[in-house]
């Protein structure tokens, strides 16, 4: 990449970087601007947003666990007053039930008596035709005359009242020895109110049963402690406030998290705007710098000084207009251009620049034709200064050209200067200088 190529890149990263710099700020880069931005502050908070926003955390934190200690608290509490309501109620329901066992006798003692009623009456109607029902219905018949004819007749009162007895528990088991035999459907009505006695008598039994355990139970509860009421309002005031300040926290702390990310862009979009800021400026530094007028420039005016001074010595030497080369490599001679130099002026800027680059390149040698161009004094000036120049051992060879009318004497040439003649292409042999030729 050539300074032109490398001086355009770095103008257009340089232009990259300022569009960077706008998108990260909203605002047209400068350099003052740029070289202080810092974007507006947010809605300021009083402290470390930081450690503000750690501490809310810390407390929404402590009062979570809390909330669910009361939560379990209050369900608790709640369990130990269902129990109570639940207590209360049994003791209500076991109250009432043993309550009942009074009743309960008595329905149960007019049971039983029903049952041995409906038994006696059934006895009493058993089919006359069944052999014991008729032979004791018998029995009884003549008992019960036997007992009547003997109370008329007077006799032994012992005996009657045995036979009395024994007709009373006949008539109480099975009614009147002389009465009707009850029909079939009489039979069965009675046998019906048996089994309904029976029943009744039973489900007495079983109730009395019941009502006596449920006041063995009553007393064993009425012996225990009674569960103590919890205060459900004060758990559940103390749960309503504890969630009331959880939620106050978990605003403090979105709102401090908030800030403390507002602050950490904020401080990431300082550091971003001056980044692209740097960037902008190592850029054009870079730009500049390989710019026409930068290094080139420099590297240019370095690698001249040294030419534009051998030159001037070399001008000096000859007695000419030293001939200068400028930054932008235009050569001028005594501020004028070099295409504005006469034929001459331009021979003796070349013959000046070509001896100082052969002695600056190490080369030493020089090649000049058309010598001619110059007049006779500026010919004679030309080879002095190329005698002394060799003599300096500045150069080794130097061939001068030229097309004369006739060779010029040996002796009118410098020292180290020796002279050929060539006519038709042809070299003709000349009256050398002796110490040229051992220069040479």
């Amino acid at each position: 990449m050539g300074f032109n190529a490398a001086f355009e890149y770095a103008k257009d990263k340089a232009k990259e970087s300022r569009i960077l710099w706008k998108a990260i700020t909203g605002e047209t880069y400068g350099d003052k601007k740029a070289e202080a931005w810092e974007p507006p502050l947010a809605t300021p908070v009083s402290g470390n947003p930081s450690a503000l926003a750690e501490n809310a955390q810390a407390r929404v934190k402590a009062l979570g666990e809390h909330i669910a200690a009361l939560h379990q608290e209050l369900g608790a509490a709640r369990a130990t007053r269902e129990a109570a309501q639940q207590r209360a109620a049994r003791i209500e329901r076991l109250r009432d039930q043993a309550g009942m066992v009074e009743r309960i006798k008595g329905r149960l003692a007019t049971a039983e008596e029903n049952v041995t009623h409906c038994k006696a009456q059934l006895a009493g109607s058993e089919d006359p035709k069944a052999p014991g029902s008729y032979l004791a219905r018998g029995l009884a018949g003549t008992l019960a005359e036997f007992v009547e004819v003997a109370d008329e007749a007077g006799i032994d009162a012992n005996l009657t009242n045995r036979a009395r007895a024994h007709l009373v528990e006949y008539r109480k088991l099975h009614g009147d020895p002389n009465a009707e035999p009850a029909d079939t459907a009489r039979l069965a009505e009675l046998r019906h109110a048996q089994q309904v006695a029976e029943s009744g008598a039973a489900n007495a039994r079983r109730d009395l049963a019941a009502a006596e355990a449920a006041g063995a139970e009553l007393a064993e509860l009425e012996k225990a402690a009674p569960l103590e009421a919890p205060k459900i309002l004060d758990i559940e005031t103390r749960l309503a406030d504890a969630r009331r300040r959880h939620t106050d926290w978990q605003a403090d702390a979105q709102k401090y998290l908030e800030a403390a990310g507002a602050a950490e862009r904020r401080a990431k979009q300082i550091a971003s705007a001056a980044e692209h800021h740097a960037d902008v400026q190592q850029w054009s530094a870079i730009a500049d710098a390989l710019s026409p007028n930068g290094i080139q420039a420099e590297m240019i005016a370095e690698a001249l000084d040294p030419l534009n001074a051998r030159l001037a010595e070399h001008a000096a030497l000859a007695q000419w207009q030293p001939p200068r080369i400028g930054a932008d490599m235009v050569i001028t001679v005594g501020s004028r251009l070099y295409g504005l130099l006469s034929e001459s002026e331009r021979w003796r800027a070349d013959a000046l620049l070509a001896v100082t680059i052969a002695q600056l390149s190490g080369l030493r040698l020089v090649v000049l034709d058309r010598l001619d161009v110059l007049d006779a004094t500026g010919r004679e000036d030309a080879l002095f200064w190329l005698s002394d120049v060799a003599e300096a051992g500045q150069i080794d060879t130097a061939i001068v050209l030229a097309t004369l009318k006739a060779a010029p004497p040996a002796q009118a040439l410098p020292t180290h200067i020796a002279s050929h003649w060539i006519e038709r292409g042809t070299l003709i042999a000349t009256h050398t200088n002796q110490q040229a030729l051992e220069a040479a």
